[in-house]
């Protein structure tokens, strides 16, 4: 699987994949079999877990501020959160083991909805946030809304079938790095950020094909690379 964007021009990213099903109250009483599953896809991986009234977490590391990776399974949904992304293909295959791991302990699973979402930022050639926002309104054909009203900040979201994305522009200093970057990690920076959600449900036809939850994430990055393409010059 091909990276979509170099990763020398993200500054952070997170991707999620998140899939819901009929509920499975039998999860309940499987929580130390599907952690002890979960943990040897990866043992150097999942090292911390724990378990709650709805279901089981594992984490790489004890520490919020300082795991990167994290698998939540309740009763009606499985969730795969990466801070740390070293190849798309890496990132996908990890979530493939999790997956094939809890299916072996639960047996069928029927699917409602599979979803995946990438939140990223990147820095940009404007050599001052100043300038990055004056750049980023050029990219408007019609500016009445900036001309009429003094402009700190950009933020734009569009919906469409099936997804949605976001994008606007960060400082150093801006909430949204401990909103969606709780992590030591983080490279606080000023840029611009991308957050695109894509999705199917069984509304529209019955999830069953295995191939589609690949075809959601790499719908996903087919998003996130177009946008990043056409504000890349910023």
């Amino acid at each position: 699987m091909k990276e979509n964007i170099d990763s020398k021009k993200i500054g952070n990213r997170k991707i999620i994949i998140e899939l819901r099903f009929e509920a499975l109250p039998s999860i309940i009483d499987r929580k130390g079999t599907l952690i002890e599953a979960i943990e040897k896809t990866n043992p150097n991986l999942f090292q911390y877990w724990e378990m709650n009234g709805d279901g089981i977490i594992l984490r790489d590391k004890e520490k919020r501020e300082e795991f990167t990776i994290l698998v939540a399974l309740s009763y009606h949904r499985l969730s795969f959160t990466s801070w740390k992304i070293d190849t798309i293909e890496s990132f996908y295959a990890n979530f493939k083991k999790v997956y094939e791991a809890v299916q072996r302990v639960l047996g069928n699973i029927n699917l409602t909805r599979i979803g995946c979402r990438v939140i990223s930022t990147y820095p940009v050639k404007a050599k001052d946030y100043s300038m990055l926002l004056t750049n980023f309104k050029e990219k408007f054909p019609q500016k009445f809304f900036f001309e009429n009203y003094p402009c700190r900040n950009v933020n734009l979201k569009m919906t469409y079938d099936n997804g949605m994305y976001q994008i606007g522009l960060i400082q150093e200093d801006d909430a949204f790095y401990e909103r969606e970057f709780q992590n030591e990690n983080t490279k606080k920076h000023f840029g611009f950020f991308l957050d695109t959600d894509n999705y199917v449900t069984n509304a529209s036809k019955p999830l069953t094909d295995k191939e589609l939850v690949k075809e959601i994430f790499t719908l996903s990055l087919a998003v996130e690379k177009d946008i990043y393409e056409n504000l890349c010059d910023l």
